[in-house]
């Protein structure tokens, strides 16, 4: 059986909707993707025109904020605005170190905040994909080498043909990135290879570097393996004979790869990052994870699921409930169950004439125990999930009933955001009317 929706988000609990210019303290706790939102003392509330927190200005377009929580105890707010992703305390300071050099200027734009692994990804569609390490921006992600280093031949043991290729490593993250072209052959006859390191990358996570070489058969190369870890700058030696060489860890081909361009949207589930292209916003591609831990800089180039491909219609949220991750379009609504690559994809909510439930925003969406909260085209609805994997339920209600007339009035091509105060019991949602009425004002549920 399912379980019924808690008694403060039922229609008939539903207090009504309130316009303030400022709203009462929300826990910070509680905040994740507020969209350009004032926070005064704590205080989060939103004043047309300015973008303020604890009472200074920020430059430029508000993009979004997210509260992070590291490892180290530390709790950071940041808030992208303009071209910057600043940490906020009591004055916002940018975070430029460290930025790559060979990457354009920061356009900006609607961000979306995701962590794990100790990192904070962010992602705004238009911008290189970038991560906050809680000292430093870097890429995300680590790049392939342009070319393999020279390589030198001189006296040894070994007698084979071999080709190389290079790959960057961080040893911190134990990461590595995708492979480099190969080397042309070479012909070694009781000889060995010293490989030159590749040229050091701008990204500063890279601190070392890795040697794989394959064994030239027929004139085509076999399976890589690793030779050798290296410092950036030093050089690798290959003195294995073939069966030495055929023991060693194989390249993991595929499976590295970074991010192919901006993502639109991310979002965390079950131990790795989901994003969906900006190129393509009917598709949700998978981080890797190899059964011990989360890869969620490394997206194969199979670990990609179309969403109701070719629709007509874009995927606009995701939320992560328990084992489920839903996907939500403008006019449909998708459960995803498993862990990639075994897994199912059931509609919650799908009609082919688009007259089906879905939502506007990502950040609009709120998830608790086992309900999500997100608007749609005509109201705000909250999905509760049933009692067992088993049953696969999902019940659906309209919670804004009440204010079905107010609700006509907002402005559903504006951003919204949303967030959920757990002391209070209160979902409370911001976004302004359509011109002519009452444009800009608050509306908090």
């Amino acid at each position: 059986m399912s379980i019924p929706i808690k008694k403060e988000i039922q229609d008939k609990a539903f207090a009504g909707l309130y316009q303030r210019p400022s709203t009462s303290g929300l826990n910070p706790r509680y905040l994740r993707e507020a969209f350009n939102a004032d926070f005064r003392g704590g205080v989060i509330s939103k004043r047309l025109g300015l973008r303020r927190v604890n009472n200074t200005a920020l430059s430029g377009t508000g993009g979004g904020i997210f509260f992070a929580r590291f490892a180290s105890g530390t709790n950071e707010r940041l808030v992208a605005h303009g071209t910057n992703i600043s940490v906020v305390t009591r004055e916002p300071t940018a975070i430029s170190k460290s930025l790559p050099s060979d990457w354009s200027a920061r356009a900006g734009g609607t961000t979306y905040w995701a962590m794990l692994d100790n990192q904070v990804f962010i992602a705004n569609g238009v911008d290189n994909d970038i991560k906050y390490t809680g000292s430093a921006l870097q890429k995300w992600g680590i790049e392939a080498p342009a070319a393999v280093g020279t390589v030198t031949e001189s006296a040894g043991a070994v007698t084979s043909q071999r080709r190389y290729i290079a790959v960057y490593y961080n040893s911190t993250t134990q990461q590595e990135g995708s492979e480099s072209p190969q080397s042309s052959a070479v012909n070694l006859a009781n000889e060995q290879a010293s490989v030159a390191s590749p040229a050091t990358p701008t990204d500063p996570q890279v601190n070392q570097w890795r040697l794989y070489a394959a064994i030239v058969e027929s004139g085509r190369p076999g399976v890589f393996y690793r030779v050798g870890t290296a410092n950036l700058a030093s050089a690798i030696a290959d003195n294995l004979i073939d069966s030495s060489l055929q023991v060693r860890q194989p390249l993991e081909e595929f499976t590295n790869n970074a991010p192919s361009g901006p993502f639109k949207l991310i979002c965390v589930h079950a131990g790795r990052i989901v994003g969906v292209p900006n190129g393509d916003q009917s598709v949700a591609v998978i981080s890797d994870h190899d059964g011990f831990f989360s890869k969620p800089e490394s997206f194969p180039v199979m670990n990609y699921i179309p969403i109701n491909y070719r629709d007509g219609d874009v995927i606009t949220a995701m939320a992560s409930m328990d084992e489920y991750l839903l996907f939500f379009k403008r006019f449909s609504i998708w459960a995803m169950l498993g862990s990639w690559p075994d897994i199912t994809i059931k509609a919650v909510s799908y009609r082919p004439d688009h007259t089906s439930l879905g939502t506007i925003d990502q950040r609009a969406i709120v998830v608790f125990d086992r309900e999500v909260v997100f608007p749609s085209h005509d109201g705000v609805y909250a999905i509760a999930k049933g009692q067992t994997v088993d049953e696969g339920l999902f019940n659906t209600s309209k919670i804004s009933g009440k204010i079905d007339d107010f609700y006509d009035a907002v402005d559903q091509s504006a951003a919204m955001h949303a967030a959920y105060d757990r002391s209070r019991r209160q979902y409370r949602l911001f976004c302004s009317f359509r011109t002519g009425q009452n444009v800009g004002a608050v509306v908090v549920t």
